[in-house]
């Protein structure tokens, strides 16, 4: 952003931070698995998913209530990116009666005091990721090393105003981290 070049900003606007919610959520579908993590995107237009949860709450009261909360049902649709890629969409969010989280008072205890946090489930980068991806590297999972190797294959041309390694400096660097989801299968139908 800072050199002054259109092509640097419009690269740049890939990496700005962006605003995500995180929800504890049951999936009904799937209450064998216990408690799950639900990230969406915050909409800056006020046409998101949190934007569709809060008239719920105001009109229907606290729907994360262990005892009287609510079931919130999900409607999902499949959209085209303008490339062509195919996502999907929450198209509703619907309200169910009030009701307590589950029926057997231990499984409800257990799945409200689940220590397990966010950051148990979503991986964070490193520092030198994102400034490897400023010099024009590709930050590659290493599991031998057990973190992300730095460097890059490809001759680029790419400049985004920092500095990239000279002949002299090492190509690539491994530091130390642990990514929970590597081994992890992509479920493309559900949004959490």
């Amino acid at each position: 952003m800072s050199t002054g070049k259109d092509s640097d900003k419009e690269i740049a606007k890939q990496y700005k931070s962006r605003k995500f919610y995180i929800v504890k959520v049951v999936d009904r579908d799937n209450e064998q698995d216990g408690v799950k993590f639900w990230r969406f995107k915050h909409n800056y237009k006020q046409e998101g998913i949190l934007d569709k949860i809060i008239p719920i709450w105001k009109a229907k009261g606290d729907v994360t209530d262990q005892d009287k909360g609510r079931d919130l049902i999900l409607e999902l649709t499949k959209a085209k990116t303008n490339a062509g890629g195919i996502y999907t969409v929450i198209q509703t969010i619907m309200y169910d009666d009030p009701s307590p989280i589950h029926e057997d008072a231990e499984t409800s205890s257990s799945w409200v005091n689940d220590e397990l946090t966010w950051e148990d489930v979503y991986s964070k980068k490193p520092v030198e990721y994102l400034e490897a991806i400023a010099r024009g590297e590709t930050p590659k999972w290493d599991s031998e090393k057990g973190g992300y190797v730095y460097g890059n294959d490809e001759v680029s041309e790419t400049s985004i105003g920092g500095s990239k390694p000279t002949k002299t400096e090492k190509p690539a660097k491994a530091v130390k981290a642990s990514d929970p989801q590597e081994n992890e299968e992509v479920d493309e139908e559900l949004p959490f």
